[in-house]
C-alpha cells in the first residue's frame, strides 16, 4: 500500500531492474517518491521480491509491494524503497519530472 505521506512525482525515465532471482528487466520509471517508486515493465515481478532499480549511475533498492496488469501497457510494479535507499532529487532527477501537489484550499469571498 502506498505511503500517502510520501510526496509523489510523476516521471518518465528508462531504468534497469535487477530482480532477486538474477533476472534483468528494462522498464520505465513512472512515479518516484522519497520512499516509493512505480515502474512499468513488460513482464510481471512477484510481490515481496527484492529489486534493484538502476537509474543512470544510481541504484534504488526495495521490495515489490504490488504488480498490476494494465491492459495495453504492461505491468505497473509498485516498490517500497529500503530505508537506506531513499530517493532525493539532489542525487538523481529523472528527465521528465512533475511534482504532484496537494490541491490548494478554495478561497471563498463574501
Amino acid at each position: 500500500m502506498r505511503n500517502h505521506t510520501d510526496k509523489r512525482h510523476l516521471c518518465s525515465e528508462l531504468v534497469s531492474i535487477l530482480c532477486g532471482c538474477g533476472r534483468l528487466i528494462t522498464g520505465n520509471l513512472e512515479e518516484i517518491g522519497e520512499r516509493s517508486a512505480v515502474v512499468l515493465v513488460d513482464k510481471p515481478i512477484r510481490r515481496n521480491s527484492q529489486v534493484n532499480i538502476h537509474c543512470e549511475a544510481y541504484n534504488l533498492r526495495g521490495i515489490v509491494q504490488s504488480c498490476q496488469f494494465a491492459e495495453m501497457l504492461g505491468y505497473l510494479v509498485e516498490v517500497t524503497l529500503d530505508i537506506d535507499s531513499s530517493w532525493s532529487p539532489k542525487w538523481f532527477t529523472p528527465k521528465h519530472l512533475m511534482c504532484l501537489l496537494e490541491r490548494p484550499a478554495v478561497r471563498r469571498f463574501a
